[in-house]
């Protein structure tokens, strides 16, 4: 017979029930399984519209339009969504533009302006997202690298497609911009409120570009108060301009849009409709596809 005395809460005592012990059952099922959190917009709140569903997954927030649609096109939808497969696309289809008259001073005049102005604005518009999912609980967009300034960081958020092609050929065919940054990944599942959270985490991006808007609009004000030149002023009014429309067209209540989640919480949060917000998320797919 041993010597030694069991201490209670040794690794072979079996716990009682409601012990958080090595053998306790607090925190499990009746079937043994992990309980899962039951808070509001989590994957067991029944007032969430979807009932938990995916939502307690990876979400994605977008600028402008998801790149993932490429992805229905099978092979040749990621071949075009990769450097090669863009470059591919836009020189071709730019060469047809340039045969049928259609690379234009308009053309020639905005392009430059889609690089210098737009492509940073979405970028930043991607970071802003990345950074308000990291403060409401979600490090996920940062251990990706969308919180990284370096080349290679800034390049995450670029998409071949939809950052490069798209607007390129869209805006040498009809004369308007139309295109999209990579989307920002959200684990709904490290947010205390998923819908909440995810409203806010939302907002952010247009915020940022409203942010950008207001510094282009004192630096104008600075640039007049200095004798700037006219098309100096035109070119700090662009700045401007594309800020504002990115984050009103941003702020379109249709999925895949920010949006969509901003009304989502409102009609499920605060108008208490859960009905409304299943009914939005089982037609987002068609809204803006």
């Amino acid at each position: 017979k041993s010597g030694l005395a069991k201490s209670k809460g040794m690794p072979d005592e079996t716990a009682r029930p409601d012990e958080g012990g090595p053998d306790g059952t607090d925190g499990l099922d009746e079937i043994g399984n992990p309980r899962r959190r039951g808070g509001e917009g989590g994957p067991d709140d029944a007032s969430d519209p979807d009932y938990g569903g995916d939502r307690g997954g990876n979400s994605e927030l977008f600028s402008m339009m998801s790149p993932k649609w490429a992805e229905g096109l099978g092979g040749v939808g990621r071949f075009l969504n990769t450097w090669g497969g863009a470059v591919v696309l836009t020189a071709a289809g730019l060469s047809v533009a340039a045969l049928t008259g259609h690379i234009n001073a308009a053309f020639m005049t905005i392009a430059p302006l889609y690089a210098a102005f737009i492509v940073p604005s979405l970028i930043l518009h991607e970071m802003g997202h990345a950074k308000a999912a990291e403060k409401l609980g979600d490090p996920t967009a940062r251990l990706q690298g969308r919180l990284d300034f370096s080349p290679k960081g800034l390049l995450t958020h670029i998409s071949p497609l939809m950052t490069v092609a798209i607007p390129l050929l869209t805006l040498a065919f009809t004369g308007f911009l139309f295109g999209g940054a990579v989307p920002v990944p959200v684990n709904e599942r490290n947010l205390a409120r998923p819908t909440r959270d995810m409203s806010r985490i939302a907002l952010a991006g247009p915020a940022v570009n409203l942010g950008l808007a207001v510094l282009g609009g004192l630096g104008i004000a600075g640039l007049v108060a200095a004798g700037a030149s006219a098309a100096v002023v035109t070119l700090a009014s662009s700045f401007v301009l594309f800020n504002v429309m990115l984050a009103v067209f941003n702020m379109l209540p249709f999925f895949p849009l920010d949006g969509h989640h901003v009304v989502r919480h409102i009609v499920a949060n605060k108008l208490k409709a859960p009905g409304a917000a299943a009914w939005l998320d089982r037609n987002a797919g068609w809204q803006l596809y």
